[in-house]
């Protein structure tokens, strides 16, 4: 069965009220990073906050009142996600797609 994922009203507006929490949350340090590896990637090993395994935010949000409800009553869920570093598609993407378009265009009904 899946259920449906709900947001917990408030949470982003008490998250913004820490700024590092908001921080972390956001992973702003990898916005504008110093430095990449050699791939263009943000690595662990240039970030400021080296605890990774410690949910800061979800405790946070704990601490100052969010009640988890899972489905069904049972005592755990899984969410999986992943992680969007592009949100946009790369100018590269658009381009190769426009050229891709137009070979197939029939523009044999076009007068100029």
């Amino acid at each position: 069965m899946v259920s449906e994922i709900k947001s917990w009203p408030g949470s982003s507006w008490m998250l913004r009220q820490d700024q590092e929490i908001w921080d972390i949350f956001t992973r702003r340090e990898e916005l504008n990073p110093k430095r990449l590896d050699r791939f263009g990637r943000f690595t662990y090993s240039l970030s400021q906050h080296k605890e990774i395994l410690e949910p800061r935010a979800s405790k946070f949000l704990v601490e100052n009142g969010l009640k988890a409800e899972y489905p069904e009553s049972k005592k755990f869920a899984v969410t999986l996600t992943h992680d969007v570093d592009e949100v946009y598609l790369p100018f590269t993407h658009k381009a190769l797609s426009s050229v891709y378009l137009l070979k197939d265009l029939d523009n044999s009904d076009i007068k100029l």
